[in-house]
């Protein structure tokens, strides 16, 4: 059974986080499923830019968090930041996008901003990234609700750093 309700479901708003904090993702340490559970039930998380809003007050209040668990989770947060773009791709649980396309697509496009503004015809011409691909990239960067995360991670700091760019067809 799958959930088409995208933004209104808790659960899917949860895997999200989980999948995003996840060693697959941007691989925050100590910030397991049951943690995350933990910090969405506490009213703390409601998306992954609420992870990088964390502070060591707010954790403490909770349970099982002592003062030095709470300052290493805020570290591992804030390290995250350092993880680079295809990295981030992964996290961000876009359609299609593993981690070989992940990786090809930070080359071709350098930085989270330009792939954010490349074409289903610029996405298209990076090795592996057919239309099908293509226009999941695209649909996904189009949704308003991504666009809103995206645009809070960036003002956070979470934009998967910039890599050299390998020149790809007519990829910006």
């Amino acid at each position: 059974v799958y959930c088409p309700n995208t933004w209104g479901c808790p659960e899917q708003a949860l895997q999200r986080v989980i999948w995003f904090a996840s060693r697959a993702g941007m691989d925050i340490e100590g910030l397991g499923p049951e943690r995350i559970e933990q910090l969405r039930d506490a009213g703390l998380v409601h998306d992954a830019a609420d992870l990088y809003r964390l502070t060591v007050d707010q954790l403490v209040q909770l349970e099982r968090f002592a003062d030095v668990s709470a300052k290493k989770l805020v570290e591992a947060i804030e390290a995250s930041k350092r993880q680079p773009l295809p990295r981030l791709l992964v996290a961000l649980g876009i359609g299609d996008v593993g981690e070989a396309t992940a990786r090809d697509l930070a080359e071709a496009f350098g930085s989270l901003a330009e792939l954010r503004r490349a074409t289903v015809e610029a996405l298209q011409q990076v090795p592996g990234i057919g239309p099908k691909v293509a226009q999941a990239i695209r649909a996904f960067f189009d949704d308003p609700q991504n666009a809103r995360l995206l645009d809070e991670l960036a003002a956070l700091g979470v934009t998967g750093g910039e890599m050299k760019r390998r020149v790809v067809g007519d990829a910006p």
